[in-house]
């Protein structure tokens, strides 16, 4: 009788007879190996409802406990909903009928506030010791949030134990900014919690799934429920998560009318045929319509797509594949912003090698330049030093740790320059246990896009490098003028460097610099596509209101050598130059000692 009930829902379902969220609508559990980088840790019951047997699903209340160690309290409500409550007494209500959840708070159900969690958490992208959160201040209360899944056809479920969503919308949901998140490649789930040193990488073994596999060799053929939830996440995550930088294409007219729509608004037709590979069956056309997207689309720096390091690389797991794609994709790649950033900054380096050689720490007169080409941490390093097991890590901090050190050691020296001429951004944890050096709290500041709050966190930072942050780090003091030497290429947390030592006080020397003013969320769709979004959980702002977006302006501007005719029709900022006058020790020792000369004199 079971099997015939069944049926019939089935039947009843393809012919839209029965809400999509209806409680009774027949599915099967699988139970899923469940891996992290260093191997299988568990598993994990996914459902797999009967009218789109190929897209996983999970409870919220376990995708939670599962990744979070979080438990939440699930009741179902006299009127239909279920309300799912976080031991931090914050709340969803899931409407299955509806197709609805609302958030009262959701920036506090998805990224749990210091009272609650008691460590460092949530706004915290490496596990390194060296800085701290003390505190996270919303300066208004939050937006009420519905996400609406019914206007994308994503079906909602509940039982009265847990509220039911495919795994890649929980996942893009309650990702926070340690990308701590859940994938699935069709056999296998992923714990992915890397961090920028490892973000475009994914997890090891990810693509290696049978599935996977056979989609990308043209072996099978994507089915129509994966053709349809895919392109439903990705019209869902645009519209909801996305951080609205403002550069681009689409950014206005996702904001207004949503993605589906937007892509009426390319030029040429071009978003007709984004639409149509996005909904193709074969792989490679649909992965290629993704990639699309991303450059013509958004191409913010911020926003691309991860798979494209694996399947035009990995000939071994996909023969023939990268020709198939590289003859599609190349007039897309050919407007991608980070490939002319990853061009500028090569260029930009040889003249820089050729000028300073390869050292991250230089003197001249009263001045020290210290190099700092992208925020990085290096986990490892620093845990075996405080471990008394190695050196001094070579990333961002243990190079002006020791840098300042060495300046310190120099009488002469009363100057020093951060060099951040080619720096490609990283983790502003350690961005903000530099600026910690010398300050006592570091506030970085942020809006969430979605809920619409200013907020700021405060952070504090193990300034005499004794391995426990105390009252004593507050007795060292680094008393140098601080400088900041930039580019146009130096993005996102490149960027955001100057801002936050200019508010300190430090003179940015050079031009200005080149944007990326949101956070990194890592987005898997369920059928296997990996790519990075500008995200809405923190969009970066300054304390005096600047838009981080537009670059810092230098307060010493510095010229350029301009190469003639080598204008980039696709992003004219970032059309290469010649950047010889930058790196003359000389006049910067000159321009340092003449500015903070000025900055100390009596008014007349």
């Amino acid at each position: 009788m079971k099997k015939w009930i069944a049926l019939l829902l089935c039947l009843c379902l393809a012919a839209g007879l029965v809400p999509a969220g209806a409680e009774d609508a027949p599915f099967t559990v699988r139970t899923c190996p469940l891996r992290d980088d260093d191997g299988e840790i568990g598993t994990l019951d996914l459902r797999f409802y009967a009218d789109k047997p190929n897209i996983a699903y999970i409870g919220i209340r376990a995708y939670m406990a599962a990744l979070l160690e979080v438990d939440l309290t699930v009741a179902a409500q006299g009127d239909g909903t279920t309300l799912l409550t976080h031991p931090n007494g914050t709340s969803l209500i899931a409407d299955p009928a509806a197709g609805t959840v609302y958030a009262e708070n959701w920036s506090a159900f998805q990224t749990p506030g210091l009272p609650y969690i008691g460590k460092k958490e949530g706004l915290k992208d490496t596990d390194c010791w060296w800085t701290e959160i003390r505190d996270i201040v919303y300066e208004e209360p939050p937006a009420a949030v519905t996400f609406d899944f019914a206007k994308y056809g994503i079906a909602l479920y509940a039982d009265g134990e847990d509220v039911y969503l495919p795994l890649a919308v929980i996942a893009g949901l309650l990702e926070d900014t340690a990308l701590r998140m859940l994938a699935f490649n069709g056999d296998t789930a992923f714990r992915y919690s890397g961090n920028m040193n490892n973000i475009g990488t994914f997890a090891p073994g990810f693509y290696e799934g049978e599935k996977i596999k056979a989609l990308a060799n043209g072996e099978t053929q994507r089915a129509e429920d994966q053709i349809r939830e895919s392109y439903a996440e990705l019209c869902f995550f645009a519209d909801y998560l996305y951080g609205h930088p403002g550069v681009a294409a689409l950014d206005a007219a996702v904001a207004e009318k949503g993605l589906d729509a937007a892509l009426d608004d390319l030029p040429d037709g071009r978003g007709a045929r984004i639409r149509e590979a996005l909904h193709s069956p074969d792989y490679c056309e649909y992965i290629c319509g993704v990639n699309d997207l991303i450059c013509y689309g958004f191409g913010d720096g911020h926003t691309s797509l991860v798979s494209t390091n694996v399947l035009l690389t990995r000939a071994d797991l996909f023969p023939g594949l990268a020709d198939r794609m590289m003859e599609k994709i190349q007039g897309a790649m050919m407007t991608s912003m980070s490939v002319y950033q990853m061009y500028i900054s090569a260029a930009i380096k040889a003249t820089r090698q050729q000028l300073w050689g390869d050292e991250t720490y230089r003197e001249y007169g009263s001045t020290a330049i210290i190099r700092i080409d992208g925020f990085n941490p290096d986990e490892e390093g620093w845990a075996a030093w405080k471990e008394g097991k190695g050196e001094i890590p070579n990333d961002a901090l243990g190079i002006t740790w020791t840098g300042l050190q060495k300046a310190m050691a120099n009488p002469a020296i009363k100057n020093i320059i951060f060099d951040l001429t080619a720096n490609g951004g990283g983790s502003q944890d350690l961005l903000q246990a530099i600026i910690g050096l010398f300050t006592d709290d570091v506030e970085l500041r942020g809006c969430n896009t979605l809920t619409k709050q200013e907020f700021y966190t405060v952070t504090v930072t193990d300034r005499n490098m004794d391995g426990v942050i105390d009252e004593k780090d507050r007795e060292v003091r680094y008393d140098f003028n601080l400088g900041v030497l930039t580019t146009r290429l130096a993005f996102s947390c490149g960027n955001l460097f100057p801002f936050m030592m200019q508010e300190k006080g430090a003179a940015v020397i050079g031009e200005n610099t080149g944007g990326g003013s949101c956070v990194v969320q890592v987005l898997a769709l369920s059928d296997g596509p990996v790519y990075t979004m500008s995200s809405y959980m923190i969009h970066l702002t300054a304390k005096d209101g600047r838009e981080v977006e537009k670059g810092a302006d230098p307060d010493i501007p510095l010229e350029r050598t301009e190469i003639p005719g080598m204008l980039n029709p696709y992003f004219p900022r970032l059309t290469p130059g010649d950047y010889a006058p930058y790196y003359n020790d000389e006049m910067l020792d000159k321009l340092m000692t003449e500015w903070f000369e000025k900055e100390e004199a009596p008014a007349a």
